[in-house]
């Protein structure tokens, strides 16, 4: 329902927009329908967003066109219509709006209201790019790294990379960090990812907090510092960063650097196995079969065995066969413990090929 009607206070701002895009003043139109949209000195309300856009647009609101597309889009306000949001966005970018001609470009590659045409989309992301649109600098980083719609260039796409990062792109701040990190499409130098995976940090990217603690934690590309890698180790599992978690859960559970402490070790193995992390997953499965830091529970350590198992780990198939061969937390079963131990053989490790012999 529009808020028109209510008795809320609005404020002066909104009233004088108000009463101009009723006027018919098409900048006041846009304006409106953008405070609807984010909620700024109104209740949000999308419908009135969707009243006001379709109002500027018809007046040829390049803006409120592109809005419109995106309400269009996403089903806000309006029942969800990717052919319409084609339209609204074509209109726009005939007229070069850069971002126009970008969203249209995610239209086709990802065939949304049309036929997947990644050609026609690479097109649309080169003429947002020439402009310095940086997601579509990004989004060409991405084809050409992958091939998808063109033939694989990872220089290319180093360069699409750099266009936009510089203009403080995330993604490809990242990107282009790994790909100096791994030698791909550039002169391999630690120190221009260290500096690219810096800047995407800044922006609180897990991912490259977690790779600046890698690289503090082996000196790469900086001076060696075990500290500062667990304090980027931390900011990332903070952030949710599997890798982080499961790094912290290793380095309290060994000790390293760090007073060892096993109950500290598992609630980040816990974290990062919530996130199906496999490692984490068969560490917490031994801290129980062990009793480090817990009540032993060879139900719990069975648990968590499974869920690598299921994923392929070896070591966990291994773990689990042992406690079917004992029938720990498990009944005996020397029938499945033979066919786990065999499992774990793929990785070759003797001491499992040994095991595997005897219970044969």
């Amino acid at each position: 329902m529009s808020n028109e009607n209510t008795e809320v206070k609005k404020s002066d701002k909104f009233l004088n927009t108000q009463q101009a895009a009723k006027k018919g003043d098409v900048n006041a139109q846009f304006i409106l329908g953008a405070m609807y949209e984010d909620g700024e000195e109104i209740a949000q309300d999308y419908s009135e967003a969707y009243k006001y856009y379709k109002l500027a647009a018809k007046q040829g609101n390049i803006d409120a066109q592109i809005s419109l597309g995106l309400l269009y889009e996403h089903g806000s306000g309006v029942t969800k219509n990717y052919t319409k949001a084609i339209e609204c966005y074509s209109v726009a970018a005939k007229q070069g709006a850069a971002t126009a001609q970008y969203f249209l470009g995610n239209m086709y590659c990802f065939g949304r209201g049309v036929k997947q045409d990644l050609i026609k989309g690479i097109e649309y992301y080169q003429l947002a790019a020439q402009q310095g649109y940086d997601d579509a600098q990004f989004s060409l980083g991405c084809m050409y790294r992958s091939g998808k719609g063109v033939v694989q260039d990872l220089a290319k796409a180093a360069y699409y990379y750099q266009q936009a990062a510089v203009q403080g792109n995330l993604a490809a701040q990242y990107n282009l960090g790994l790909m100096y990190y791994n030698g791909h499409g550039v002169i391999q130098s630690n120190i221009s990812a260290y500096q690219y995976f810096s800047l995407a940090a800044a922006q609180k990217d897990a991912t490259a907090e977690y790779k600046l603690g890698v690289m503090y934690e082996n000196g790469l590309g900086v001076k060696k510092d075990f500290l500062k890698a667990i304090d980027y180790y931390l900011l990332a599992a903070k952030h949710k960063n599997a890798d982080a978690q499961f790094k912290l859960g290793c380095i309290y559970s060994e000790g390293n650097n760090v007073k060892q402490n096993f109950k500290v070790a598992r609630d980040y193995f816990h974290s990062a196995a919530r996130q199906g992390y496999m490692a984490a997953q068969n560490e917490l499965g031994i801290i129980y079969a062990m009793g480090n830091g817990v009540q032993q529970n060879y139900i719990k350590a069975a648990h968590y065995f499974h869920l690598a198992a299921k994923q392929g780990l070896a070591e966990a198939l291994f773990n689990l066969g042992l406690l079917y061969a004992n029938g720990n937390g498990v009944k005996k079963n020397k029938r499945i413990a033979r066919e786990l131990l065999r499992k774990s053989c793929t990785n070759g490790e003797p001491e499992v090929i040994k095991l595997y012999q005897r219970l044969k």
